[in-house]
């Protein structure tokens, strides 16, 4: 827990950020893809 303790405030906020982002680009590109197929399932 050193290597964290040594960080700066700015890349303590960014690895606290980094998760949420991610998790909400997963789902956003979920949610693209799905209404993809649903789209071309009915074309």
């Amino acid at each position: 827990m050193k290597l964290i303790a040594d960080l700066q405030i700015k890349y303590k906020l960014a690895l606290m950020l980094l998760l949420p982002l991610l998790s909400l680009l997963l789902f956003a590109i979920n949610v693209v893809t799905e209404r993809a197929d649903i789209a071309h399932e009915m074309s």
